[in-house]
């Protein structure tokens, strides 16, 4: 929290907060009204100087304290910034714009507009970095859209030094398109995720899917810590066209160096896609692009609670050409993760024989010290193969078909799979696989 020197402004129910906002200097505070309603859309100014702007509730000290989340109760404390029109977010950045903390606010869109693209939107269309909106944080906030809207985004995330922290994103979903909680395709970070809810159709957190402007602009240093990550199960089974998109929990198409540690994802079922926890891939064949591409990517002490599948992995997102130059997805370590109610003994199964642990192809891959029992395939190895593919010390079932190579000659045999499918150093040792009803290890 930046120790605010400058000039404190009340803005009041009926005030005006743009000219607040295009007023304010670095090191100011706006206090807005708790329990008051602005309408928008409203635009952060890009400022000279140093410091921050503080945009807070009046009533900051009914809030939870730093380091514990705010929930969709707490709105009751907090002003209320929202969007009057269709496809307009409730808050913009201005090109160039920095240095924004936002504490105890709520944003969302008024009852007659039926779509917007994002609630709150930090974007640019530039080349340069000086140009990308900067240093915004999100604290204790509550961004959320209405069972009834279709709200692509709770926040777009085209940006460096951004946070969002101690915070609530909800109803976040689209008839016919993807939807998140949070996206980001064309900000190259850092990114802080940390302690919030993130309720999200399509995906709840997704980097790339959308071409980047430079290479310089790929989504880096990405932090996610402490989430939960979280689909409605009220959304299972729903009908087209009133079905909203469904996919995965966790998905990236470009990004470098993630820390994905201590989170909690839960639910999610086949629908617009097979349903796995986490999908990873490079995007590059896709793009044209050779620097979109996934890499050096840790996945630590999470809990995966009610999915239907686990981790899916691809060298590329596509089977079209690749970019000259590119590197497929690769350095990626799972460690110490723990997969509940999984597979064939999730609420989404048809039977218990449901649920792929792990679909790969990828350079780099480390697995060790993880649980998952699932009731289809413990690991499907697609056609591309996997180079240097490290699994050890794990704790697993094989389901129906244990380790099962795509279009093997082995016919599924695992002596057979590792022989095709897995190059350079692979090394699989020390796990436990227990078939169900048996007392004995494999």
């Amino acid at each position: 929290m930046p120790v605010q020197r400058g000039k404190v402004t009340q803005v009041p129910a009926d005030g005006d907060l743009q000219a607040a906002l295009n007023a304010a200097k670095l090191g100011d505070t706006l206090v807005l009204e708790a329990g008051a309603t602005y309408r928008g859309m409203f635009t952060l100014p890009k400022k000279d100087g140093d410091g921050w702007i503080v945009i807070k509730s009046s009533a900051d000290r009914r809030l939870p304290p730093p380091g514990k989340r705010a929930t969709f109760r707490d709105g009751r404390h907090m002003p209320k910034l929202v969007t009057r029109h269709n496809n307009e977010p409730a808050v913009r950045a201005e090109t160039g714009a920095h240095h924004y903390r936002f504490v105890g606010i709520e944003f969302t869109a008024e009852p007659q507009v039926k779509q917007v693209s994002a609630i709150v939107e930090l974007s640019h269309n530039s080349t340069n970095l000086d140009d990308v909106p900067s240093h915004v944080v999100f604290d204790r906030v509550y961004i959320h859209g209405r069972a009834d809207l279709n709200s692509q985004r709770g926040l777009a995330m085209n940006s460096r030094h951004t946070a969002v922290i101690d915070s609530w994103i909800d109803q976040c979903h689209i008839h016919g398109a993807d939807s998140q909680a949070i996206c980001s395709w064309d900000g190259p970070g850092p990114f802080k995720i940390e302690n919030n809810f993130l309720e999200g159709g399509a995906e709840n957190i997704m980097f790339g899917g959308a071409k980047n402007s430079a290479e310089t602009m790929v989504p880096s240093d990405i932090e996610i810590r402490r989430n939960h990550l979280y689909k409605n199960p009220a959304w299972f089974g729903l009908k087209y066209p009133e079905n909203w998109v469904i996919k995965n929990l966790f998905e990236i198409k470009t990004a470098r160096r993630v820390l994905f540690e201590g989170n909690v994802l839960e639910n999610c079922w086949a629908e617009g896609q097979t349903g796995f926890a986490f999908v990873l891939k490079s995007s590059s064949e896709d793009q044209g692009q050779p620097w979109d591409t996934t890499t050096d990517l840790t996945f630590r002490h999470n809990r995966i609670i009610n999915s239907l599948n686990g981790i899916a992995i691809a060298r590329w997102s596509s089977s079209g050409p690749v970019t000259p130059g590119a590197e497929p997805t690769s350095r990626i370590l799972f460690e110490h993760n723990v997969f509940e109610r999984f597979g064939g003994a999730s609420d989404y199964a048809k039977d218990k024989h449901d649920g792929i642990l792990l679909q790969m192809a990828g350079k780099d891959l480390t697995f060790r010290h993880n649980t998952g029992f699932p009731g289809y395939t413990l690991m499907s190895l697609t056609r591309e193969g996997c180079d240097n593919l490290i699994v050890l010390d794990n704790l697993f079932t094989p389901g129906s078909y244990g380790i099962h190579p795509d279009g093997s000659k082995s016919g599924g045999g695992w002596t057979g799979a590792l022989a095709e499918h897995l190059r350079g150093n692979a090394r699989m040792a020390g796990n436990t696989i227990v078939r169900e009803g048996s007392e004995r290890a494999r």
